[in-house]
């Protein structure tokens, strides 16, 4: 799984409303709400999961990589529900 890579369904959109981004499937009009953490791992779609897990680790040294993980393969796991996203 983590050697895969996510890919962003082509039809949505990403609003930006304070401090949260919201995610629109234009097909289903499935909504997903998340932070500057979720917009960086979509927006890192090209790269594996493996190294989207090691860029936000990058960034917060101080959090244990395994909590990482976990965050970002549930988040992964959410954005497929919502149809955001397929896994290559």
């Amino acid at each position: 799984m983590l050697n895969r890579k996510i890919k962003l369904i082509e039809d949505f959109q990403i609003k930006k409303e304070n401090d949260v981004f919201i995610i629109i499937n234009s097909l289903n009009n499935n909504l997903l709400v998340t932070n500057e953490i979720g917009k960086l791992i979509l927006d890192n779609s090209e790269k594996t999961i493996k190294d989207i897990i090691e860029i936000i680790h990058q960034q917060f040294e101080n959090v244990d990589v395994e909590e990482i993980q976990k965050d970002t393969l549930e988040f992964i796991e959410e954005c497929q529900k919502k149809g955001v996203i397929t896994i290559e």
